[in-house]
């Protein structure tokens, strides 16, 4: 965040317990007597606070403008969003290969403005992973199995039946009319 964007940002903390963190995180919206006071300034003087991890230095680079433009300019956004509708946000985005869920807090003070952003990523790099090397071992899976000559099918546990194009050619059925049939019919 930037003053031209319209907001007028100001680092003034760090949480460096995970149970700070989720106490931040449950008390978002409500007042803190242990933050310090926004400064003083435009009605959209907005101060931030990040989690002290890899994640929320991540974050903070957006604050130093280091992040590709594309990236500072979502959190840009999301960070604008959180302050216009005092409604929390969370967001993945992806920076030099490392996948961060982002989260994003408004608090406010007592006459419901808000005053600060309580800013937490996670990195989510393994997961995000995980999920690809699943994706393409469900279609490594489909291809063989759609693919085979040898006939196959699969029922659901809802009782829909999945054939592959040698299954419908050897019970005479196309693979549509076999999704509604029950096993015993065919």
């Amino acid at each position: 965040l930037q003053p031209d964007a319209g907001l007028d940002v100001e680092v003034v903390g760090r949480l460096v317990e995970e149970q700070d963190v989720g106490r931040a995180q449950q008390e978002a919206g409500q007042a803190d007597p242990h933050l310090p006071p926004a400064r003083q300034g435009t009605d959209r003087s907005v101060e931030v606070l990040l989690a002290e991890s890899q994640a929320g230095q991540d974050l903070m680079d957006l604050a130093l403008d280091v992040v590709p433009a594309p990236v500072a300019e979502r959190r840009r956004a999301e960070a604008e969003q959180v302050v216009a509708s005092g409604n929390p946000a969370r967001f993945e985005d992806e920076r030099l290969g490392k996948w961060i869920d982002n989260s994003i807090y408004p608090v406010k003070d007592e006459a419901g403005r808000v005053t600060h952003l309580a800013i937490y990523g996670n990195d989510i790099t393994e997961r995000k992973q995980a999920e690809e090397a699943l994706s393409q071992s469900e279609d490594k899976f489909k291809y063989f199995f759609d693919h085979s000559t040898v006939a196959k099918s699969i029922t659901s546990v809802d009782n829909k039946l999945h054939a592959n194009r040698a299954f419908c050619e050897m019970v005479g059925y196309s693979a549509e009319e076999l999704e509604n049939k029950p096993w015993r019919e065919i």
